[in-house]
């Protein structure tokens, strides 16, 4: 946690850290996370490896995504 806060410019050891996930869903969800990275609103987003939009999803917001562990593939 501390790395994280470094990071982030940020001295004190209370933060509220917002990741936002599901990147790959769906087209809007690829452009709303890409808003809110934009925007500082969120740090990081993960990537639904198995959605439909998950190579438009790293096309759009770059290799810099963490991974999410998805045990069913119903988006396929």
């Amino acid at each position: 946690m501390s790395e994280s806060l470094d990071r982030l410019g940020v001295s004190t050891t209370r933060a509220v850290l917002i990741s936002a996930s599901d990147a790959g869903l769906t087209y809007g969800v690829n452009e709303g996370i890409r808003q809110a990275l934009a925007s500082g609103v969120v740090g990081d987003a993960s990537l639904l490896v198995v959605a439909p939009f998950a190579r438009e999803a790293v096309a759009r917001l770059g290799t810099e995504l963490g991974i999410q562990l998805a045990l069913s593939a119903e988006h396929e």
